[in-house]
């Protein structure tokens, strides 16, 4: 029989999870450290979150069992805890709002929204690409010398072929592999030179029977030459002007784009982006350059207005272009 729950208990186990999962963003803030800091902040906070810490003199109480603590700028708006672990040289910090009083007055549940928040609200630099496990590397390796070339080179269809296939050992099956590659690859070149000789024997004739006529009437070249090379003349002259008309566009749209650029505002593209496309305003802010622009800051990258949004928001630039003028 499943297990039912009533709208308590599955009340209980939501706060739970978004408990651990507002735990876990928290940590996430604190900077790594080889000598063991961020362990102990993760402990800590733990504490704070388990036994629900509602003032700066519980938090004091409940940190002691942790080590020696002093109280730094005390009496100041600015004050935070320093707590020294046992057999530890120096002590550690507690400067982050999780450690504070307004943080400690807030209810369970508004401590695990509040984190929850702030997690969404941070901006994450992309870090380094995952690397795969051996069991799947050596999975990949195994498709690629057997499976995909068993798919490609043994037919099902050849009875005899597949027999032998299924009965060979694992290294019989690798030989006949590299046997039915080489004999594919020696007849696919094979006909690709075959291809190119015949491209150039129909080269050359067409220039031999180009030379013969040109002989034939050297001083006076047939109507159909002339109309040819005139219709030519006025297809290049056209396909001059079809350039030169491109160029003048694009001069012209490179100005318009810099001095949209020069007079855009930041914060006004942020705020309609968070808008149109569901930005989190929170993770971006605008800085003025140095040539009088706006520049949005994403993690270390301060970007133009139209790379922000071709490289951080990923749009195609005839929908930045359009956003931009539309601004």
């Amino acid at each position: 029989m499943a297990d039912t729950y009533g709208p308590n208990e599955l009340a209980k186990a939501d706060l739970k999870d978004r408990f651990l999962a507002g735990l876990d963003a928290c940590k996430q803030s604190f900077s790594a450290d080889p000598n063991g800091r961020r362990q102990l902040k993760d402990q800590i906070l733990e504490e704070v979150l388990e036994r629900d810490i509602r003032s700066t003199h519980a938090f004091r109480t409940m940190l002691s069992s942790f080590g020696e603590i002093r109280t730094r700028n005390a009496g100041r708006d600015n004050a935070y805890e320093n707590v020294r672990p046992t057999g530890s040289i120096k002590g550690v910090n507690l400067k982050d709002y999780c450690f504070s009083e307004a943080f400690f007055q807030l209810s369970k549940a508004d401590k695990i929204d509040h984190l929850e928040r702030r997690e969404s609200d941070r901006y994450l630099e992309a870090g380094a690409p995952r690397q795969p496990s051996e069991q799947l590397l050596a999975t990949l390796d195994e498709w690629q010398r057997i499976g995909a070339r068993e798919r490609k080179f043994i037919n099902s269809g050849n009875r005899r072929l597949w027999h032998t296939y299924q009965r060979a050992s694992a290294d019989e099956k690798v030989n006949l592999l590299d046997a039915r590659e080489k004999s594919f690859n020696d007849r696919l070149r094979a006909l690709v030179a075959g291809a190119d000789r015949k491209l150039a024997g129909q080269r050359s004739q067409r220039a031999d029977q180009a030379s013969r006529e040109d002989k034939s009437s050297p001083a006076k070249p047939k109507s159909g030459v002339l109309k040819t090379r005139s219709k030519q003349g006025q297809h290049d002259s056209v396909i001059s002007q079809q350039v030169s008309d491109a160029a003048t566009r694009s001069a012209i749209e490179s100005t318009d784009i810099a001095t949209i650029k020069r007079r855009l505002d930041g914060n006004a593209l942020l705020n309609r982006l968070s808008i149109s496309h569901g930005l989190i305003r929170k993770k971006y802010s605008v800085v003025r350059w140095k040539d009088g622009s706006d520049r949005i800051r994403s993690g270390n990258r301060h970007y133009p207005l139209n790379d922000f949004m071709t490289k951080e928001i990923r749009l195609p630039w005839q929908d930045a272009e359009r956003i931009l003028r539309e601004e």
